[in-house]
């Protein structure tokens, strides 16, 4: 199988900058790390031929790296992570932690280290549609769109939701405190990661969304939707902070309690 990365500054001038073979079937998903300080990242591959494979990516070349990380090298693979048993459907790899986790079409979530060490395997209900984990190693899976269940680190369940409509995508914000999906009504919807709860949802759009992100500040939320069009909302995670809600509330009753001046 064959992955391309492509850097273009218009459609016309598009180009191909490397071409990198590691999967025996088609690829079905691919995912990056939080990047370095000299912006490498880790990326991981799934395929329908049932394998994890992690990639080392450069990024002063802009390429896949060899076993070396020398320029000039041909790409290799840092791990081939095995044990699922159907086509993997979620990738999420983190870098600070060592950890890949996987998510397949049978209901399997397997826990790698990116040494390839098998840590943790889970058994789900139905297709892993999407997973991700926040920085206290808190999973969020999503089995067959409609179902959220947050686990451990250990692979115990913690919390669990379903949901009355269809997500099409999720993305976990860089505090790890919250969690954005996305629906195919055209709901964007914020979700505190433990407990599990759904706070608040934005109104409906006039079409799917198809991919989500929150930028890096915390004040914004974009949307794709499925029209073609991107959508910005402002956004206040301070409001949902148990430690902001707290010194907001004892400020306010202080405020109350205060004495009257005599006159």
């Amino acid at each position: 199988m064959m992955i391309t990365y492509t850097i273009a500054s218009s459609f016309k001038n598009r180009r191909v900058r490397q071409a990198v073979y590691g999967h025996g079937d088609v690829v079905t998903c691919i995912a990056r790390s939080e990047t370095s300080l000299f912006s490498d990242c880790y990326v991981v591959t799934g395929s329908m031929d049932c394998t994890v494979v992690l990639w080392h990516w450069n990024g002063t070349t802009g390429l896949i790296a060899g076993e070396y990380n020398q320029p000039g090298e041909v790409p290799s693979p840092r791990s081939i992570l095995t044990g699922h048993e159907a086509s993997i459907s979620s990738l999420c790899v983190s870098a600070e932690h060592g950890l890949v986790i996987s998510g397949c079409e049978d209901g399997v979530i397997l826990i790698h280290t990116t040494s390839s060490d098998l840590l943790r395997r889970i058994r789900g209900q139905g297709v892993v549609s999407h997973v991700s984990m926040s920085r206290e190693c808190v999973l969020l899976s999503i089995f067959d769109n409609k179902r959220v269940v947050t686990y451990s680190s250990t692979a115990r369940k913690l919390n669990e939701v379903l949901v009355d409509e269809k997500i099409e995508c999720c993305v976990v914000t860089r505090d790890g405190e919250f969690a954005v999906t996305g629906s195919v009504n055209g709901r964007i919807s914020i979700w505190r990661m433990f407990p599990l709860i759904k706070l608040y949802t934005y109104q409906p759009l006039n079409s799917a969304v198809r991919s989500v992100a929150v930028v890096a500040s915390h004040r914004f939320i974009l949307g794709g939707l499925d029209s073609g069009a991107i959508v910005v909302f402002n956004s206040d995670f301070n409001r949902w902070h148990y430690e902001y809600k707290n010194r907001y509330h004892q400020n306010t009753t202080n405020i109350q309690k205060s004495p009257t001046p005599s006159k």
